[in-house]
């Protein structure tokens, strides 16, 4: 199943989280919550993945508990929901919010931003580079395959780019590829083949693992 588990960090306890099943007010996912001690490292899961100022790095090192949510998402309308579910739980006093599935870590603030800016599906991924390839992280929570590009064929930002344009279409578009399919991206009008990628940087045992597989986009000459 594409499971997501969702952490929040809390300066302080809060009454009205919910332990256990439960729903939220126009949210169509169910969920599961569980409150938590505080751990170490949780400040430095935040900083490593993105700038965040003094004041939200202490609070962060000072957290009193954790809060945690899980479920399943299928559509977009469940995809929304959810984003909006996480904004309200941000808003009840939350620091922030880590994606376990892929390691993304935002503060409250920042996945706001991101919601507003309707980027949505690019606040739940995380890239990871090897050597020579671009991967992407976290598909796996939408029940689609990761993607991958090599380094050599572009600037990293704009990789990144190209990376989370396809997985959009992937989950938004429902699009099916197999290999040897070749896909045109709006935005670059660059072709790209797909083909399935026989290796991924992960284990079957690591929570980072893909089920789905792995898909490499090969431009097109």
């Amino acid at each position: 199943m594409n499971t997501f588990i969702l952490v929040f960090p809390f300066s302080e306890e809060n009454e009205s989280l919910i332990e256990g099943p439960f729903m939220m007010p126009g949210c169509s996912v169910s969920l599961m919550g569980k409150k938590q001690p505080p751990v170490n490292g949780v400040a430095e899961l935040f900083s490593e993945h993105a700038i965040i100022d003094k004041e939200e790095l202490e609070a962060l090192q000072n957290h009193k508990f954790l809060y945690s949510i899980q479920g399943e998402f299928k559509t977009e309308e469940e995809f929304n929901d959810l984003n909006q579910a996480i904004a309200s739980i941000l808003k009840l006093g939350a620091l922030g919010i880590y994606m376990e599935n892929s390691g993304a870590a935002w503060t409250k603030n920042a996945f706001i931003d991101w919601i507003e800016e309707e980027e949505m599906m690019s606040a739940w991924l995380n890239f990871i580079e090897t050597n020579d390839d671009l991967y992407t992280l976290g598909m796996e929570s939408f029940g689609r395959p990761d993607l991958c590009i090599r380094l050599h064929h572009g600037e990293k930002m704009d990789l990144q780019g190209t990376l989370v344009e396809v997985a959009e279409s992937l989950f938004l578009e429902e699009s099916v590829f197999e290999t040897g399919a070749t896909i045109e991206l709006e935005s670059t009008s660059i072709r790209y083949h797909i083909r399935k990628e026989p290796y991924q940087p992960y284990r079957k045992d690591d929570p980072e693992y893909n089920r789905k597989g792995v898909w490499r986009l090969v431009p097109k000459k």
